[in-house]
């Protein structure tokens, strides 16, 4: 089932007016040649996912050990 419709003031208006029960998984999709309007309204989302996916194997453990390190020497060259 698909249901055309349009975003106003943000929510999801569908043009029949039809509803769905509340707590109804949906998948939202732009349509053909309307994507870059879509691509503006998310900015900076898909290159947050990118960054996201590029931590899943981020070494927490040795950033923690540096930071420690690194505060620890960081009046090591003051008088």
């Amino acid at each position: 089932m698909s249901l055309p419709g349009h975003v106003e003031n943000g929510v999801v208006i569908f043009d029949s007016g039809a509803t769905l029960p509340e707590g109804t998984k949906v998948v939202i999709a732009p349509i053909a040649g309307d994507q870059d309007g879509a691509q503006r309204e998310l900015g900076g989302w898909e290159a947050a996912f990118e960054a996201a996916r590029d931590l899943e194997h981020y070494d927490y453990d040795a950033w923690r050990k540096q930071r420690d390190h690194d505060e620890s020497r960081a009046r090591d060259h003051l008088p």
